[in-house]
């Protein structure tokens, strides 16, 4: 939406653009990069690759006699790795939350503060 050159609607119009700015934008932006964001550490992490070859042995050990064993190994290492990649996961969401929670909830702060030094809320 372009801003108009005339000063009187640009008085008006500023404070709606930066309301909108702030509280639909700005958000939005940030809830679609976090998704992004989660979505390559999932894949970096190839954590759909660890639950489709769960069960499957590891290295690919299938010999007679190993088969049982490499599969427990394998298992072992991918449940700790999947345990590991799911915390790094949710820990990364929830800081993506604490961002998106401090974006919205930064003008009330800076308001707070500013009738605070003013002595408005004494």
């Amino acid at each position: 939406m372009p801003i108009s050159a005339n000063p009187a609607l640009l008085i008006v119009r500023f404070p709606i653009l930066i309301i909108k700015f702030w509280l639909i934008e700005g958000p939005s932006y940030l809830t679609k990069t976090t998704w992004s964001l989660i979505r390559i550490t999932a894949s970096i992490l190839s954590i759909p690759l660890l639950l489709k070859t769960f069960f499957a042995p590891w290295k690919g050990e299938y010999r007679k006699g190993y088969v049982a064993i490499a599969r427990g190994i394998g298992m072992t290492i991918r449940f700790f790795t999947l345990i590991t990649g799911i915390l790094i996961l949710v820990i990364e969401a929830l800081l993506c939350l604490i961002v998106i929670v401090l974006w919205i909830g930064a003008p009330l702060y800076w308001v707070g503060l500013l009738l605070l030094s003013l002595g408005g809320l004494a």
